[in-house]
């Protein structure tokens, strides 16, 4: 019970673990285990598990990158353990993790996450995983990290769009729920609809909306939500006054689905009375009978209309919000393709809301802040000619002055800017260059070219007076495929994508930020011969000995080889740089299921991997540049090592240990583990040591004979060698393997048998008895040593269980109940670093109490239980 099991990664890359919270064995995979693999994760998961499926580089830059011992409180920590954002030294692990490394841990965090999520009750179609897996792919996840922590809400909004791209359903559900509705009932249209609307939504806007509590952004959402449900939002409403929806007439619903359509919800979030005061009205004149009184128009959006004040084009207008709550209407007439922008330049009024609607009351555009100042500015083509309504409002209870321009361009949009516009999408022929301009600020330009299956393409924007463009590329189904801002140290923007199936491709073309100006954009077939497949069905063959040239070379390029490799054999492969700056390589078995990878190696950015082949096959090697858009030479070379491996490194082969024997090893290559075997005899305590010859830093991992984790240790007391104390459960054989934390060493190994004598057993079958209102004297006699105790509970008393502090300097207190599911835990009670438990039994019967030690310390304290 006091133990902590993993399967070994010499048999596999899934983890299963038993760990009673407290416990100071810590869970880990055989150094070098495959990075990359998938991670599986759940509500008991620590960070210890995850860790010890990282490579021995991603483990050195780790320790390097996070104080020792804030990353041993980290790894007993959950990984599903809620925080606002990411912390530092979240940060730096991901930082220090291969880029494949960093996705899979990030995906499984956030499906393990939403899956996990009682409130949400999901889980994801194969489908949906499809989807996320798809897009991960393309994130870069150490630097979204970072931004999140940040709170940057641009990538914020970014991972967000991203994520719910693949999962609309979920972000219905949410939507949703805040109005007391389920998904599940709606209608086929009434999805279809909201899929249709969510594809054109701005998930960025909305994330960044959300972050500065922007009223006219969640106005939108729910303008757009309750353009497809209208019903549900009606039902909703009229439940709270009694009303039941599908009670009303034909026409009283019509009636209401049409003002739905309309209503002022940006106005009623942004706290204004009027539009709060015009929803009554409303409802009565669709509903006449539902309240007695008659509605007072005096309340009326309408009537507010039929006062605004007209300005003309280019007329300055003064005006003044004399109360908080107050707002002024405009009215002004525009031509049907005229561009107009709208400005509310503040006098001393702090901060404006502005908001433009046409004749029928129907919100079209809105502003809170332009360009990092709290005024407000409109940039709209008219859909049509007629009167349009500019309102203007404070945020918040704001009071003061300010001037309303509107201004008409005489510019004639020359791309449309969306599929499905009135105007269609520019055709572009490869190898035509074609002239266009970003109008006004969020102006998005719209092409279309012709791909051709397995064709590389390369689309350029090249800069005239625009300052800096951003380039999309989307699939007929107007899926994102690529994209790109700056290329290389331009501000003009570049993607390089070979065609996966023949067919039409659109390029949506903007500005960064509010940017205007001229660009051309190009779509060549590249010239650019790819000299070596990026899939393994045409992966380049490399003989074991041999040498390939190889170039990246395009932004995103990815080289494959395959080689044969034979049982038992060790490879070192290696990628030397040419002119790319910075490689990445890895490698993949058969099933293209990555087994290692390798980013920078030692002091190069050059890469290299060592690896023992498991079985006699194919193997692929996938060369890249690590980071950026690197392009450039580089050589691969795949050669049997000429090191000698002084211990297996499996069971299989293991060296027998005598207790009392010391054994040399070494460390012989970066990712080498050294397996060793022992015989224990049950209930002895066993002390196992790595004392450490040339060998910086070692790691010790402890197995039972079917290769389950049972204990692990880095670094002992302030040294870097390693320490194991152990009670045999059992009699038989047992494993220790031996590996690195960083570099290559001489080391030994000693199994010894402890002269400790352990006060109290580690399993509830011999736990100490203890009487409510007694106490019991008590020592952590080894690191990681735990003590077990057993007391009846009666239903409904409630405990408190102390553990107060002798010599040990900080304890860990875990209650479990008879079937030894963890109950509660505590570490440090108050600004004590003793533990107190207290808890109301549920039902009578034996409880269990183990009580440890935080970290690696020993010590004597007292443990007491007392009915309040």
């Amino acid at each position: 019970m006091a133990t902590t099991t993993t399967k070994t990664a010499s048999t596999t890359t899934s983890t299963q673990t038993t760990t009673p919270a407290g416990s100071t064995s810590t869970t880990s995979e055989p150094a070098g285990a495959a990075a990359g693999a998938d991670i599986s994760l759940d509500a008991g998961t620590v960070w210890a598990d995850v860790f010890s499926t990282f490579t021995v580089s991603e483990h050195s830059c780790i320790r390097d990158a996070v104080d020792e011992e804030l990353l041993e409180s980290v790894l007993d920590r959950l990984v599903l353990e809620s925080s606002d954002a990411p912390e530092d030294w979240a940060v730096s692990i991901f930082s220090c993790l291969a880029p494949e490394t960093a996705r899979a841990l990030f995906l499984s965090l956030m499906i393990a996450g939403m899956e996990g999520d009682e409130e949400l009750d999901m889980e994801l179609t194969e489908e949906e995983l499809s989807c996320l897996r798809e897009w991960v792919a393309g994130v870069d996840v150490a630097a979204a990290v970072g931004a999140l922590a940040d709170e940057d809400p641009v990538v914020t909004g970014e991972l967000t769009s991203g994520m719910f791209s693949c999962l609309n359903d979920l972000l219905f559900s949410v939507m949703l729920e805040e109005m007391g509705v389920e998904f599940g009932e709606l209608g086929e249209d009434e999805v279809s609809c909201l899929r249709e609307w969510v594809a054109g939504f701005d998930m960025g806007s909305m994330v960044a909306g959300f972050e500065d509590e922007d009223p006219t952004v969640l106005g939108e959402l729910v303008q757009g939500l309750l353009g497809c449900v209208p019903d549900v939002f009606l039902s909703v409403m009229l439940e709270e006054m009694g009303v039941e929806f599908r009670e009303l007439g034909e026409d009283e619903a019509s009636c209401l689905r049409e003002w739905v359509a309309g209503a002022d919800f940006m106005g009623l979030l942004v706290g204004d009375p009027d539009a709060a005061f015009a929803f009554l009205p409303a409802l009565l004149e669709c509903v006449p009978d539902l309240l007695d009184a008659p509605p007072d128009p005096g309340t009326s959006f309408t009537m507010a209309l039929e006062e605004a004040t007209a300005v003309a084009i280019d007329e300055e207008v003064l005006g003044e919000l004399d109360e908080p709550g107050d707002f002024d209407l405009f009215v002004f007439e525009a031509t049907e393709g005229e561009l107009y922008q709208v400005d509310v330049t503040l006098g001393t009024l702090d901060d404006s809301v502005a908001a433009l609607y046409d004749a029928d009351e129907t919100e079209l555009a809105s502003n809170d802040d332009y360009e990092g100042s709290p005024a407000s500015r409109i940039v709209w083509v008219a859909p049509g000619s007629g009167s349009y309504y500019v309102k203007v409002a404070a945020w918040g209870s704001g009071t003061g002055s300010y001037t309303l321009t509107v201004v008409a361009f005489e510019i004639v949009d020359d791309h449309a800017n969306a599929v499905g516009d009135a105007t269609l999408p520019t055709s572009v022929t490869v190898g035509e260059v074609v002239l266009g301009v970003v109008d006004y600020p969020g102006d998005t330009d719209l092409f279309v070219f012709e791909a051709t299956e397995g064709e590389l393409y390369q689309l350029d924007v090249t800069l005239g007076t625009l300052d800096d463009s951003v380039a999309a590329l989307y699939d007929p189904d107007e899926w994102g495929l690529a994209s790109n801002d700056d290329y290389g140290d331009s501000s003009a923007s570049r993607i390089v994508w070979e065609a996966l199936s023949s067919g039409s491709y659109y390029i949506h073309v903007f500005a960064w930020g509010d940017g205007t100006g001229s660009y051309t954009v190009t779509v060549v077939a590249s010239d650019i011969v790819d000299d070596h497949a990026n899939g393994v069905g045409d992966a380049t063959s490399v003989a074991a000995g041999g040498a390939a040239l190889g170039v990246v070379d395009y932004p995103g390029d990815v080289d494959m080889f395959v080689f044969e490799a034979t049982e038992g054999e060790l490879y070192q492969i290696d990628v030397a740089l040419g002119t790319l700056p910075d490689s990445e390589v890895s490698l993949l078995d058969p099933d293209e299921l990555e087994l290692a990878s390798n980013d920078d190696y030692e002091d190069s950015s050059a890469s290299r991997l060592f690896w023992e082949a498991p079985s006699s096959g194919s193997y692929y090697i996938k060369v890249l540049s690590a980071w950026g858009d690197g392009t450039g030479s580089y050589t691969l070379t795949v050669v049997v090592s000429d090191i000698v491996d002084d211990h297996a490194d499996e069971v299989g082969g293991a060296t027998s240990v005598m207790a009392g024997e010391i054994v040399p090893g070494g460390v012989d290559y970066p990712g080498d583990v050294d397996l060793f075997v022992f015989e224990a005899t049950e209930g002895e305590l066993y002390q196992i040591d790595v004392a450490l010859g040339t060998l910086d830093d070692s790691v010790a991992v402890l197995y039972d004979p079917d290769e389950w984790e049972l204990a692990y240790n880095d670094d002992h007391e302030g040294s870097l060698a390693s320490r194991i104390v152990w009670e045999a459960p059992d009699s038989g054989s047992y494993y220790i393997e031996v590996s690195s934390w960083g570099d290559t060493g001489s080391y030994t190994v000693t199994v010894v048998v402890s002269d400790i004598v352990d006060d109290h057993a580690d399993g509830v079958d011999d736990a100490t008895s203890v009487a409510a209102g007694g106490a019991a004297l008590g020592v952590v006699d080894y690191p990681g040593d735990v003590d077990l105790f057993v007391f009846e509970a009666v239903e409904g008393e409630l405990y408190q269980i102390d553990a107060a502090l002798g010599t040990l300097a900080d304890s860990v207190l875990v209650l479990y109940d008879a079937d030894e599911t963890q109950l509660a835990s505590n570490d440090d009670y108050e600004d004590s670093s003793a533990s107190r438990i207290v808890w109301e039994a549920p039902s009578s019967g034996s409880y269990y109490i183990a009580a440890s030690a935080w970290g690696d310390g020993t010590g004597s304290y007292t443990l007491t239980i007392i009915v309040r």
